[in-house]
């Protein structure tokens, strides 16, 4: 932006000085025009647009004038914004390297809690298998069971009946 405003304004005065040179110029074809015109018409128009010509080039070098001072304005502030905007770069880096290791941290976190968790779900499928075969161990024994209790109940009735 500062670069693109210098430019600018340096086209403006390079304009306003080829302008300046042109109308100077002019004002010494002017002048030889009236050193050699003998009418007075002829004299006073040339000095009518002469002084015309010398105001516009006054105009001209003041413009010029208020064009440079705006230049150095726009640059001591776009300087001023540069320097405010390298605050705020540093600032933001700063606070990005920051994050940057809060994140990693986190990362590193996030990380363990997944090993744990996928410690945890092998645990708790070794658990669900060994429920399983307990379960399927547990009905196994209850058949047993429930097979010698009739076991046991027959020979019960067997030592009744021999006792009788």
């Amino acid at each position: 932006v500062i670069h693109e405003n210098e430019i600018s304004a340096n086209e403006a005065i390079t304009q306003w000085e080829t302008r300046c040179a042109t109308l100077n110029e002019r004002i010494e074809d002017l002048e030889l025009q009236l050193a050699s015109n003998e009418k007075d018409i002829a004299v006073a128009e040339l000095e009518s647009e002469m002084r015309s010509l010398t105001a516009n080039l006054e105009a001209n070098r003041v413009e010029k004038e208020k064009t440079q001072a705006h230049l150095k304005e726009t640059k001591d502030l776009l300087t001023s914004r540069v320097s405010e905007w390298d605050e705020k770069e540093a600032l933001f880096t700063s606070s990005i390297e920051k994050l940057k290791g809060t994140c990693a941290e986190h990362q590193k976190r996030s990380d363990e809690e997944k090993a744990s968790l996928g410690s945890l779900k092998d645990k708790c499928s070794r658990l669900e298998d060994e429920n399983k075969n307990l379960h399927q161990e547990r009905k196994v024994a209850l058949k047993e069971s429930e097979s010698s209790q009739a076991v046991i109940l027959e020979l019960k009735e067997e030592m009744r009946h021999a006792k009788e």
